[in-house]
């Protein structure tokens, strides 16, 4: 059982200045090359040293006294975490070490220091072997590693990877360095689009160095155990750990973790998943230790696959993970007896790796206990037309997928740009001869998934989209005040001014939900992407003009400024009431739900979709604003403020699904969206749900049924 470390302060404390010496005494240093050795020297992490010898590779404890004197010989590759500080003494030594050829690991060393001073400081003293160059200091947003054009690094990793502790230096890599890895931040619209903030590894010809505590991490995450286990075999080719060993150490990583969640949970079902964890953890130290053939590399460095939890643990739990000797050495103690025994088959590789991966994955799930899970509320997911798949078959192995991820909601897009998902003459060509929205429907309700209707009002479909509503009804497109079509979020409108274009939304939208036994619908596109700027096209300056006299394409200001916001305004009103009339006429009892954009749900902006007077007239049951953020505080607090701005409304926000990195980082949103007051989450896209996060969702935020809000 790993020891459990003391946390790590989220910023450490500047080391303590060395004075330096006008002569440094000469060094006794070692002749001998380290470059040849395969011995592993962990400085000051026992915990660490355990689970690389669990992994099969010879790791052995160093001290810093040891550091002090040079003894240094045995070891071809040091790890250190100069977080504490080195003596100028300590420093030359491991200076020299990687001289001779030998190999570091070094990893966080506290705060940055100003270039005039970090002579003072002998940590510094390895910059040019690590070949990195501090630039500063971040405590902010330092949430994930992104692989950089190191592979190998991340083989068998996912392209992102999750850090607990996120203060950190930055740097930058010198001439022989490379980037390993970078921080990526949590919202790409805080940095102009781009996800990338700083590197986080840099990788040199005989070092690497690691802006996250890789040897502390390491302790709590199979990922970074991983990770770090990688960068050896790097650094010294051919050192590779037995990918059997290598599962066994990530799964006494995974135990420890559940052990401390089943501890502190209140769940009544730890006990029990713990005891199944344990259980298959000595069922699969037992395959371990049987003669077995050689194991497929191959298929040994993927990842471990969730597999079957048994309703039972295994009998042989000692309780800390390690087979009871009384029944893991039955058959040869009953064999010395002269007793018989029954035969045992030797397991095969495939059989072992397997056994491992189902204890990893029951220990994983007895840790994501510790993430809230709500039994009341909405998990769902938009369907655009585009990802549909178009056969029967395939929508239910869809469906299987978002079923096994927790969810109990899709919005399926039924119309948009003109077009419908259900037969007809505006049927979207690519499910001609099939009724797809017919088969959700008939595929969802068995697996205990409402289907709801996702309808775009305003929207009309990419520029130069054909077969869209545009591509016959070019006067009908929304336009800028210069005159040119206007387009936001990739997408043209329509204009709400004119009769034609309503009538025909109106109609079309009643043809695609006619005799369908939908559950709700989401009404979508009525606020041209949150911004203010459409439309100006002729029909509806002249109105303006024949209304008020005042020519809408001049610069307005003040009171008319507000005056032609109003009056656009008033024409979606119009649209809006239609289609809620509509809706109801159809379908009287079903909840009807409001998207709009983060912009629009700010009441900072002049958006032009009036939500909370919609709510307020009964037009609408809820409402549904995309997140625009992946920072979990950020995402709560705008929750928080349209709850402010209109009490006892439904809230369910859209998640931004190419904001999100990991199936943690999905959970950590879920979590503050909860807090905030949501009642439900929607996800913008099925792709995630249905492959990375399904695992850890269903196991996580999502692992208990939940009853839908209404």
């Amino acid at each position: 059982m790993i020891p459990t470390p003391q946390p790590d302060p989220a910023q450490p404390a500047a080391e303590a200045i060395v004075p330096l010496e006008t002569e440094a005494p000469a060094l006794p240093l070692l002749p001998a090359s380290p470059a040849a050795s395969r011995v592993l020297g962990v400085v000051d992490k026992p915990e660490l040293v355990f689970l690389l010898q669990k992994a099969g590779l010879d790791a052995r404890p160093l001290s810093y006294a040891q550091l002090e004197v040079g003894a240094l010989d045995l070891f071809g590759l040091l790890m250190i975490d100069l977080e504490k500080p080195l003596s100028v003494a300590a420093a030359a030594f491991v200076s020299d070490f990687v001289a001779r050829g030998g190999r570091l690991i070094a990893c966080s060393w506290g705060a940055a220091v100003a270039p005039r001073r970090q002579a003072a400081f002998p940590a510094y003293r390895l910059l040019e072997a690590l070949q990195v160059r501090v630039t500063g200091w971040s405590a902010d947003g330092n949430a994930y590693l992104r692989a950089g054009d190191a592979a190998p690094l991340f083989r068998a990793l996912p392209s992102f990877l999750d850090v607990r502790i996120r203060a950190t230096p930055l740097i930058e890599p010198l001439a022989s360095g490379r980037v390993g890895a970078y921080w990526v931040s949590e919202d790409l619209s805080r940095r102009g689009g781009s996800d990338v903030r700083s590197p986080a590894i840099v990788l040199a010809p005989r070092c690497a160095y690691f802006a996250p505590n890789v040897l502390a991490e390491a302790l709590h995450s199979r990922q970074m155990l991983r990770l770090l286990i990688n960068a050896i075999s790097h650094l010294v080719p051919g050192l590779a750990p037995d990918p059997a060993r290598l599962a066994l150490a990530e799964l006494e990583v995974v135990l420890g973790e559940a052990r401390r969640v089943a501890a502190i949970s209140q769940d009544p079902d730890a006990p029990g998943l713990l005891a199944v964890a344990e259980g298959k953890s000595v069922t699969a130290q037992a395959l371990f230790t049987q003669p077995a053939g050689p194991l497929d590399a191959t298929a040994a460095l993927q990842p471990p696959v969730t597999g079957a939890l048994s309703p039972e643990g295994e009998a042989g739990a000692t309780g800390n993970g390690v087979v009871d000797a009384a029944s893991a050495g039955a058959p040869e103690a009953a064999a010395q007896e002269g007793t018989s025994a029954p035969a045992v088959p030797s397991p095969d590789a495939g059989q072992t790796l397997a056994a491992i991966a189902e204890a990893i994955a029951a220990s994983e799930r007895v840790a994501l206990l510790q993430i809230p899970c709500r039994t009341v509320e909405a998990r769902g997911v938009l369907l655009p037309r585009r990802v549909l798949p178009p056969s029967r078959f395939a929508i239910g192995k869809l469906l299987d997928s978002l079923q096994a991820a927790g969810i109990n909601l899709v919005f399926a897009e039924v119309y948009s740009a003109g077009q419908t998902l259900s037969p007809g003459p505006h049927q979207d060509p690519r499910f001609a001869g099939h009724n797809p929205l017919a088969s959700l429907i008939a595929e969802a309700g068995p697996r205990g998934i409402a289907v709801h209707a996702w309808i775009s009002l305003l929207t009309a479909g990419a520029p130069g989209q054909k077969g869209g509503i545009l591509s016959t009804n070019a006067r009908w497109a929304a336009q800028t005040r210069n005159g040119g079509r206007y387009v936001s979020g990739g997408e043209q409108w329509l204009c709400p001014s004119q009769v034609e274009p309503r009538d025909t939304v109106v109609q079309r939208i009643q043809q695609a939900l006619a005799n369908v036994p939908i559950q709700g619908v989401l009404l979508d596109g009525v606020d041209y992407g949150g911004l203010p700027e459409a439309c100006y096209d002729p029909n509806c300056v002249a109105l303006f003009r024949s209304d008020t006299g005042r020519n809408p394409r001049e610069a307005l200001k003040g009171e008319w400024e507000q005056e032609w916001l109003r009056w656009r305004r008033g024409r979606i009103d119009t649209l809006v009431r239609r289609v809620a009339r509509a809706v109801r006429a159809q379908h009287p009892t079903v909840p009807l739900h409001l998207a709009v954009t983060a912009a629009s749900a700010d009441p900072r902006n002049n958006s032009l979709a009036d939500w909370r007077a919609w709510i307020r007239e009964g037009w609408i049951d809820g409402l549904c604003p995309h997140s625009g953020t992946g920072i979990a505080p950020t995402a709560r607090k705008s929750t928080e403020r349209v709850l402010r701005l209109a009490p006892g409304t439904r809230v369910m926000p859209i998640v931004d699904t190419a904001r999100v990195r990991t199936a943690r980082h999905a959970m950590t949103l879920v979590t503050a969206l909860q807090e905030g007051g949501a009642t439900g989450i929607l996800f913008d896209l099925p792709q995630p749900i249905t492959g990375a996060w399904c695992a850890e969702l269903g196991r996580g935020s999502f692992r208990r049924t939940a009853a839908l809000p209404w």
